[in-house]
């Protein structure tokens, strides 16, 4: 299978380099297309005007890899005019910390599958704690996560590792109320400028919390399907009424 590999931690990114030799070792066609520095929290922004560049980047076992100093999104988007071929699934991460909950839309690891899943491709975007899940703990469930974001069409698939070995996975919804992010207004300093911080903070779930959260709380492998487009079937067919 020819998989495209991004992320938003940056090209030099350990987690990166961790999925790409997994997916290698697996038999896949991998090129890796991925930012030239961080981009966490940028969502799926994009470059809608001016010029990006791809620079090979060397030393990787992959079949291509190259470094982009565009977004996340923007690796997506130009991945096919750079590799010649469109990819069969695109893959994002592992991210350097969870993705979970309301920081899902902020993600810009989630953010690149979003915008593979808005071009028809099938996209699975693999978040983890900090340090990483061992290489032996992402491949025991790899395999049968590529199998399922090759399934999901107009959707992407989003996983989550845990603290530990995360020996079993289960099927969540996100959890919309975890993440806290509270702006602070300091006062103006001299020149009438306002300085404010935001200060971020995750509710502890309840041990009955049958979300992403939850799950990763209670050290499994958190898996969420995550619609992007209207399903084919139903896309285009309600009528539009315009009132007033």
């Amino acid at each position: 299978m020819h998989i495209l590999l991004t992320n938003d931690d940056g090209i030099g990114s350990p987690g990166l380099r961790l999925v790409a030799d997994l997916l290698t070792e697996l038999g896949h066609l991998v090129h890796v297309v991925a930012p030239d520095h961080d981009w966490s929290g940028r969502s799926q922004s994009i470059s809608m005007t001016g010029v990006l560049h791809a620079e090979p980047a060397w030393g990787w076992a992959t079949a291509s890899a190259w470094a982009v100093d565009g977004s996340p999104a923007d690796c997506v988007r130009i991945a096919a005019a750079l590799l010649g071929t469109a990819p069969d699934l695109v893959v994002a991460g592992i991210n350097l910390g969870a993705n979970l909950g309301s920081s899902i839309y902020r993600s810009a690891t989630v953010g690149a599958t979003r915008e593979a899943a808005l071009a028809a491709w099938p996209a699975l975007a693999l978040s983890g704690p900090l340090p990483l899940p061992s290489p032996e703990a992402v491949a025991r469930h790899l395999p049968s996560l590529l199998a399922l974001a090759l399934d999901q069409r107009g959707a992407l698939v989003n996983v989550n590792w845990p603290d530990g070995p995360g020996q079993h996975r289960v099927m969540v919804p996100p959890a919309w109320d975890t993440l806290i992010e509270r702006p602070v207004p300091h006062p103006p300093d001299d020149r009438g400028t306002v300085t404010i911080t935001m200060e971020r903070a995750m509710r502890r779930p309840s041990p009955d919390d049958a979300t992403d959260v939850g799950a990763v709380a209670a050290g499994l492998v958190a898996v969420s399907v995550l619609p992007v487009v209207p399903a084919p079937a139903t896309a285009g067919r309600t009528p539009m009424r315009v009132r007033g």
